[in-house]
């Protein structure tokens, strides 16, 4: 069998493993603080508004953890966990996360694999699992870059269309 492969070209060094290979976790944090006063909650029953306690409410606005590794010189690996709004008052007086329907606790942002094709080049990549759609700046620019931070797995309509 291996002088099949002789006579065709060796496949000795098509995936070379890295030296000092690794697995790096990571985790990301935006802790929101507020403090809400004179709220009031609408009473269905009749039909009136009640006032709320005023209230002092933490929690994690944007939230992930995950690991990236790179076993081969030219194959990477990255997975990415987010649980966005966890601790959040829902009488706070906080946006909140109102497009978080997709992820509502915890749930994948992203897990893929990346392959350099051309070895030693950054100008092709093929890449492969479940990630941010890369179709404009919007979605490509992660939120730990945007000023206003203003971004979740289902933030952008784009995503919602395209998954």
């Amino acid at each position: 069998m291996p002088d099949l492969f002789a006579q065709h070209g060796s496949f000795e060094g098509f995936l070379k493993s890295k030296e000092g290979f690794k697995i790096e976790p990571y985790v990301m944090l935006q802790l929101w603080s507020t403090y809400s006063m004179d709220h009031e909650l609408y009473n269905t029953t009749t039909k009136q508004y009640e006032p709320v306690d005023d209230r002092l409410n933490f929690l994690f606005r944007r939230a992930r953890v995950g690991f990236k590794m790179q076993p081969y010189e030219n194959l990477r690996f990255n997975a990415v966990l987010a649980y966005d709004a966890t601790g959040r008052d829902v009488h706070a007086g906080t946006v909140g996360s109102t497009n978080n329907g997709g992820i509502p606790s915890v749930g994948i942002f992203d897990a893929y694999l990346e392959w350099r094709i051309k070895p030693k080049s950054e100008k092709l990549y093929l890449v492969a699992g479940f990630f941010r759609p890369q179709l404009s700046r919007e979605s490509i620019t992660t939120a730990w870059q945007t000023s206003s931070m203003e971004k979740s797995a289902t933030q952008t309509y784009v995503r919602q269309h395209t998954t």
